[in-house]
């Protein structure tokens, strides 16, 4: 009987600096990953991707001719696959590494000294491995259909959703999912202190929805998707007017603000069994005990699944905790999340 051997990863690597280029294919070659194609600048790197179809992209920030965020931009709308942005421009919580999370990358990873190289090597595999072990997540074939459906749904239905690394690109492909006639949606995506952020501005021009940051005492239509702002947790209150929307500088929860526990407790008492939760990928565990809070006030509850997280940390703790209702790979959460609004709208 002849045995099979799986098929290594194929990969390409998009930087400008050759000797950079010969590690990264070192490092990785000697962990049984293949690297297909090499570039040295953002254009023939769209080239070698086109012409090689790999699994995961490593790809630097700054480069000749076309830049790699442009290239980012441009894999993410007209190729979708995982992406590790490998560069010296970014910096752990700064503006280099959310801008490459915000255009679609799947990792951000720091260029190392010397001294670092090694720890660097082991990182860099793990995550490639890990990008694409998430690549359903950018098989976006499935994704849209239920986009162009109408839907109804019951008053005071209320979405709201949870992510933080990997999330980005998740919300993305939920949002893209999801019919433009919806209830409100709240979103608290991890994002550093320090940033200004422009996922909601990048969320709408790529899905068509009206995703803006969320501004305090704002009551939301149908149809508003609204963001956490950076540094500021997210909550929403049940008024007479409808639902209205309130910030809050308060400490934060598993070292995060804004946190996912704090947007879904509210929820929890203001929507109660009139809302979805959706807890996407994500380190930690942020997001699992409001998430628990919400099913236990009667709330429908979804948690992505392993195969399409990029880190499954999330909700899996949420998933151990009795938390969800629902556990969907990313190419089905829209469709359960339209499935419980009808469900709703029905009893």
């Amino acid at each position: 009987m002849t045995s099979t051997a799986a098929p290594s990863l194929r990969v390409v690597v998009v930087d400008d600096s050759a000797s950079t280029r010969r590690w990264i294919r070192t490092v990785l070659e000697r962990a049984g990953i293949s690297v297909v194609a090499e570039a040295g600048d953002g254009r023939s790197g769209r080239d070698q991707i086109l012409a090689h179809d790999p699994d995961v992209v490593v790809l630097d920030l700054v480069m000749p001719d076309v830049d790699g965020l442009t290239l980012l931009r441009a894999i993410t709308q007209h190729a979708p696959r995982p992406v590790v942005v490998l560069s010296g421009q970014t910096e752990p919580g700064g503006p280099g590494e959310m801008n490459a999370l915000q255009a679609g990358a799947t990792h951000v990873l720091c260029k190392p000294r010397a001294s670092e190289a090694d720890a660097l090597a082991l990182e860099l595999v793990r995550r490639v491995r890990q990008a694409a072990r998430a690549s359903v997540r950018y098989d976006l074939g499935q994704v849209h259909e239920v986009a162009g459906q109408e839907v109804r749904f019951a008053p005071r239905q209320l979405i709201a959703i949870g992510a933080s690394t990997g999330g980005p690109g998740a919300l993305r492909a939920v949002l893209a999912g999801m019919p433009r006639h919806t209830p409100p949606i709240v979103i608290a995506q991890h994002t550093p202190p320090s940033a200004t952020s422009n996922l909601a501005a990048r969320l709408g021009a790529v899905t068509g929805h009206d995703v803006r940051d969320a501004q305090a005492g704002e009551t939301l239509a149908a149809g508003a998707v609204r963001v956490a702002p950076p540094d500021r947790h997210l909550l929403v209150e049940w008024t007479p007017a409808g639902y209205v929307t309130r910030l809050s500088n308060g400490a934060a929860e598993h070292f995060q603000r804004p946190a996912v526990d704090v947007l879904f407790r509210s929820v929890a008492v203001a929507a109660k069994h009139l809302a979805i939760g959706v807890l996407l990928t994500g380190m930690g565990e942020d997001g699992a005990t409001g998430l628990a809070a919400m099913r236990a006030a009667g709330a429908q509850t979804i948690a992505q699944d392993e195969a399409t997280s990029v880190v499954y940390g999330m909700p899996r703790a949420a998933i151990e905790l009795g938390a969800a209702s629902t556990i969907a790979g990313l190419d089905r959460i829209a469709t359960s999340i339209v499935r419980g609004l009808r469900r709703l709208e029905a009893a």
